[in-house]
């Protein structure tokens, strides 16, 4: 991304969105809308949807990010929930990505607006990261494509290699109908621990 003559917001922006997406399972469309001059205000994540918290867990303060699908692949619109992520204190970082680019960028805050957003205020879209990536990746990978679904698969792949269950892989990435909802109710120390277990090992590996 250094490399790419991009401004400092694009790049911040698309890294992001991947930290982003990596850190919590997500499918590209829960983040990002699909048009880049309309979207939906159901589906699409809207400033008011992102929540920067700092808690208290067990004693230690812990940033959180809190986001809230209004709407999942499996479910009828009108049945959101809310997602935490954890920081990891890696270059993946899912808060310290969100807040430079914050910081980068000159966009007017709205809450009624998509929060990933072009410097020409137009939505940034699954099909734009997905040409992102193309662009990051081109001579880079001896095998296979990096795509926004890669992301979500990936996470599932480094937690069986790393030994985590099947019912913690599916409560990580929401794959079940209701197996989301026991996800919600863990313990967060035991979320964060799961969150910075993995974030080492894939950085190890």
């Amino acid at each position: 991304i250094r490399k790419m003559e991009w401004s400092e917001a694009r790049k911040r922006l698309v890294w992001a969105v991947s930290c982003i997406c990596w850190n919590g399972s997500f499918r590209i469309h829960e983040i990002l809308s699909k048009k880049r001059k309309e979207f939906d205000p159901l589906c699409t994540l809207l400033e008011k949807d992102v929540k920067l918290k700092l808690l208290e867990v067990e004693g230690i303060k812990e940033w959180v990010l809190n986001i809230y699908l209004k709407t999942q692949k499996q479910q009828r619109i009108g049945n959101g929930t809310n997602v935490e992520i954890f920081g990891n204190d890696s270059f993946m970082c899912p808060i310290k990505a969100i807040k430079n680019w914050l910081q980068t960028s000159t966009l007017q805050k709205s809450s009624g607006l998509p929060i990933f957003r072009t410097e020409n205020g137009e939505c940034y879209t699954g099909a734009d990261f997905n040409t992102d990536l193309i662009k990051l990746t081109s001579g880079y990978l001896e095998i296979g494509k990096l795509r926004a679904h890669s992301f979500r698969s990936g996470v599932a792949t480094e937690m069986a290699r790393n030994g985590f269950t099947d019912e913690e892989i599916k409560r990580q990435g929401r794959w079940s109908s209701q197996a989301y909802l026991n996800y919600i109710k863990l313990n967060r120390l035991q979320r964060i621990k799961i969150s910075r277990h993995l974030i080492q090992k894939c950085t190890i590996s």
